[in-house]
């Protein structure tokens, strides 16, 4: 958007009598004599070459004669079909008037001359006209003493555009082999009207090092020309022995002195730096990993859920990473290295450099360090000097089953320490229901297991989800849920078997199991419902949330709005049971004798039968209730003993039998005794 013309033009125009006044924009404007014969302006039509985004060095108009007094006009204008309009201007003097190509302004002459300069944000040439505006129109008219000049504009700036150079990080700390990172800006050094010391683009910033860790002269490493902002990175790595100490003076500079060589020399823009070269890291340091994943658990290996299901969804990962160092210092210190893209080195307890890498992430992930450094986060833990350090993962480009590791090495040694994050498919609203198997055949007296899944649109197990499961027919629910230790059913949900608790709810496999049994022979109908009531998940407080589950959604609709392609829902799903007699079993007179010993949360059982039953299969039940659970089975060996050990066994009291099985038959031994453990 172009200025508007929000000032009268100002001054006087040359030529006038002293005594007229003309009204020109609702103000009256005092004109003196003599009219200006003619105007030339230096530099003259050549003109000057300068950054863009800065005002040239001074422009220089001579009025004729000179004795004249009040104010000249300059125009600047774009060249023809410029690539961005309006991006012209003029610096200082009072604005007149503007089009979409060209801008002008009034300036005051004093003793014969005006001054000004000029800026463009595009790199292009335009057209400079100075003039007297002998009637006040706002605009050059023929017979009106003029001189023309230009002005181009470049984004390339060359060393000889450089008059001074800051760098931040002034004074620090490092360790043999450390890289310290440095800010280095290139200054123009003008300080005229408008604009001081602006960044210079385009100029090749070097250092020479000097001290305990001599290098140089050399370019700041990885791309040593200034940003558009004047700003360069340059990390100067410790290249000193190990025990090296000291302290170094690092020099930046630019060559653009007039004799300037491959080194620094006295004309050459130049800033310093030192670094302190306290020796090796101290021995005793450690160094711990942790992962903070959004699911918000927390450890050296954590998952981060994914939604996979809308591609609506910017899946991009975001994860910080802890790492705490301990250091033997009651005292430590802390040093700021700043950031390094490639490789970045962060901060530690007692001047200790820690490096990262990443690995497992897709070629497009980012590494990078948080606002907590050492700086600010040091302390003193049971007697030894600690810090927290802080790095960030970027995955634009996430994949189910990607295993994001980070690793921290302390400098100069192996000392290292990393945390992993595992992408899975996030569980979206609960949308299917299955009830597995469809149908079997258990006998009487003996349990038989139903397997609900819960799963969103994508197919992915919904964990937390209410269950209701009811039946008709044959046959009752015995132990309720029994995948997990927080699946509890309430005896509403499994009516006589007199357990109380809160509701069912889905694992994180998205699954819930129940028991059936029944001590005479018939057919039982099993149904699992997703419970209409699930908790809001945004809000706790809230016993009934509409959109907690889309089970009831028909196909192409979510909540009620459109989705192509997804299938209907479902809140319910059935199962049939029948019960069918036991067969007739006859018994052997063998009856094995079971022993065995607990170690830990283990059971190492061993049958011994008659040694004529070799290679026969032994079975081992837990008694519970009465009734046999079926917990393993182990073939017998040349002296007729079958060893079986149970693994992984939850605190509490075991009663275990086992009985010899005959192929071929429904023939078996005995039972064996009773043997009873606890864990």
């Amino acid at each position: 958007m172009r200025k508007a013309s929000k000032f009268a033009k100002g001054g006087v125009v040359l030529g006038l009598s002293a005594a007229t006044f003309i009204a020109y924009g609702g103000s009256a404007i005092a004109l003196t004599t003599p009219q200006a014969t003619a105007i030339s302006v230096s530099p003259p039509s050549t003109g000057t070459t300068t950054n863009t985004n800065f005002c040239t060095g001074n422009y220089t108009a001579n009025v004729t004669p000179s004795t004249a007094t009040g104010t000249v006009d300059v125009t600047i204008s774009q060249p023809a079909n410029p690539a961005t309009a309006g991006t012209e201007d003029l610096c200082g003097g009072t604005f007149v008037t503007s089009t979409a190509n060209s801008i002008t302004y009034s300036f005051t002459v004093s003793n014969g001359q005006i001054s000004f300069s000029a800026t463009d944000t595009s790199p292009e040439t335009d057209t400079i006209q100075v003039f007297d505006d002998h009637n006040n129109s706002g605009a050059f008219d023929n017979g009106e003493a003029n001189a023309l000049t230009s002005a181009t504009f470049v984004n390339n700036r060359t060393n000889s555009a450089v008059k001074s150079l800051s760098v931040q990080a002034t004074n620090v700390k490092a360790r043999p082999g450390d890289n310290v990172h440095f800010v280095v800006t290139a200054l123009n050094g003008n300080s005229a009207v408008p604009v001081a010391d602006q960044g210079v683009g385009g100029a090749t910033v070097n250092f020479v090092v000097t001290g305990p860790d001599a290098q140089g002269p050399t370019p700041c490493s990885g791309n040593p020309t200034s940003n558009s902002d004047g700003t360069v990175y340059c990390p100067v790595r410790l290249t000193g022995a190990a025990t090296a100490s000291g302290t170094d003076t690092v020099t930046f500079f630019v060559n653009n002195a007039t004799n300037s060589g491959p080194g620094v020399d006295a004309g050459d823009s130049q800033t310093t730096a030192t670094v302190n070269n306290i020796g090796a890291a101290p021995a005793g340091d450690t160094v711990t990993a942790f992962c903070d994943a959004n699911t918000n658990n927390s450890g050296r290996s954590c998952t981060d859920p994914i939604d996979t299901t809308n591609p609506n969804v910017n899946n991009t990962v975001q994860e910080d990473f802890e790492f705490d160092i301990l250091d033997p210092a009651t005292n430590p210190a802390f040093i700021c290295c700043g950031s390094n893209p490639s490789s970045h080195t962060g901060d530690t307890g007692a001047d200790t450099t820690i490096d990262y890498t990443l690995s497992g992430a897709s070629s497009g992930a980012t590494l990078s360090t948080t606002s907590n450094d050492c700086t600010t986060d040091g302390f003193v833990e049971n007697g030894e000097g600690a810090c927290d350090t802080y790095v960030n993962v970027t995955e634009p480009n996430p994949t189910v089953g990607e295993v994001i590791t980070v690793t921290g090495t302390i400098h100069g040694t192996t000392i290292n320490s990393n945390a992993t994050v595992t992408l899975t498919a996030a569980a979206e609203t609960a949308r299917h229901i299955t009830l597995t198997p469809a149908s079997q055949n258990v006998v009487t007296n003996h349990t038989g297991v139903l397997t609900a899944t819960v799963t969103d649109a994508g197919g992915h197990p919904v964990p937390g989800i209410v269950v209701d499961f009811s039946s008709t027919g044959q046959g009752a629910f015995t132990t309720g849920c029994i995948l997990s230790a927080t699946c509890v059913a309430e005896t509403s949900n499994f009516p006589g078997s007199g357990v109380q608790g809160g509701p069912p709810e889905t694992n994180a496999k998205g699954q819930i199991q129940v028991q059936v049994s029944s001590n005479t022979t018939g057919n039982q109908a099993v149904s699992a419902t997703i419970d209409p009531g699930q908790p809001d998940p945004n809000d706790p407080t809230d016993p009934n949330d509409d959109f907690a589950t889309q089970c009831g959604d028909p196909s192409g609709f979510v909540n009620g709005e459109p989705v192509a392609g997804i299938a209907a829902g479902n809140c319910t799903a059935t199962a049939a049971v029948k019960y069918i007699a036991a067969p007739v079993v006859h018994f052997i007179s063998e009856r094995p004798h079971l022993s065995g010993h607990v170690k830990g949360h283990s059971i190492h059982l061993t049958a011994t039968t008659h040694p004529t039953l070799r290679h026969k299969s032994v079975h081992f039940y837990r008694v519970r209730n009465g009734i046999l659970h079926l917990i393993g089975a182990a073939g017998t060996g040349s002296t007729g003993k079958a060893h079986l050990t149970l693994r992984g066994l939850k605190s509490g009291h075991y009663n275990i039998v086992c009985r010899v099985v005959h192929a071929g038959a429904h023939v078996h031994s005995h039972r064996s005794n009773h043997k009873h453990f606890t864990i």
